[in-house]
């Protein structure tokens, strides 16, 4: 009788252990599932716009130069238009539109536009194709590197997944800890949070996704141009003040 109870005390001793171990293992499948859908992602056809809205929030480290940078600041909304031939980017302190003729880039602090325009027709978004390679690489680093160590409920259908980065990849990289909240039940991201290393130049970051629109209809502007100068070919009233120089 005595090790019938032994047994018993000993089972539900490690049942706990068992059920956070399946936890984070559901946590860890539902972040690759929600990756191996961004890897499918491919470039918008040529009557397709992508539309992304998000909302970032940079901690700098107090004791690095960055903390004196006009760019870290809380709750700076962005938004990202990308079609088969334009690259349009909006910020608080940058914007910056591309197409196959020229790009801008704007930056407001400094009351600078900068003019470049291109010898030959290029595609705006050459190098995308790349980047998202790159993105999927900087995933599976992350669940190869990293290790899952929370999966809990946060709202709704929304999970919390935490993972700790290993010491190479801390090196590597700059990050600690990363925390996603995923909506299981759609496989979308809502928010992405970030605990750099102690001596990074930035000490937390937030993106909160607000908005991912595959198959936009709102209003775009007809070139990189069309952002910048009005259809009488002079600059727009809110960049009267700006210096423009050419590239």
């Amino acid at each position: 009788m005595k090790t019938v109870l032994h047994i018993l005390f000993v089972a539900l001793c490690l049942l706990p252990t068992l059920t956070s171990a399946q936890n984070l293992a559901e946590g860890r499948k539902h972040l690759e599932s929600y990756f191996a859908k961004i890897k499918t992602y491919e470039l918008p056809s040529t009557k397709q716009t992508y539309y992304l809205s998000l909302e970032v929030t940079t901690i700098p480290n107090t004791q690095s130069s960055y903390a004196k940078s006009p760019y870290s600041s809380k709750n700076i909304p962005v938004e990202i238009v990308l079609s088969a031939n334009r690259l349009f980017y909006e910020s608080k302190y940058i914007n910056f539109y591309n197409d196959q003729k020229e790009a801008f880039t704007i930056i407001h602090p400094q009351r600078l536009i900068v003019w470049t325009k291109k010898k030959a027709p290029k595609e705006a978004v050459q190098n995308t194709p790349q980047q998202i390679e790159l993105l999927s690489a900087l995933q599976q680093r992350v669940l190869t590197d990293c290790k899952v160590i929370r999966y809990e409920p946060h709202q709704g259908s929304v999970k919390k997944i935490v993972l700790r980065a290993n010491d190479q990849l801390q090196k590597e990289l700059g990050f600690r800890q990363i925390t996603y909240y995923l909506d299981v039940a759609n496989n979308l991201l809502k928010k992405q949070h970030i605990h750099y290393i102690e001596n990074y130049k930035i000490k937390q970051q937030t993106i909160i996704f607000k908005e991912f629109n595959l198959n936009y209809k709102g209003k775009v502007a007809a070139s990189a141009y069309r952002n910048v100068f009005g259809k009488d070919y002079r600059i727009l009233p809110q960049y009267q003040s700006y210096r423009i120089e050419y590239q």
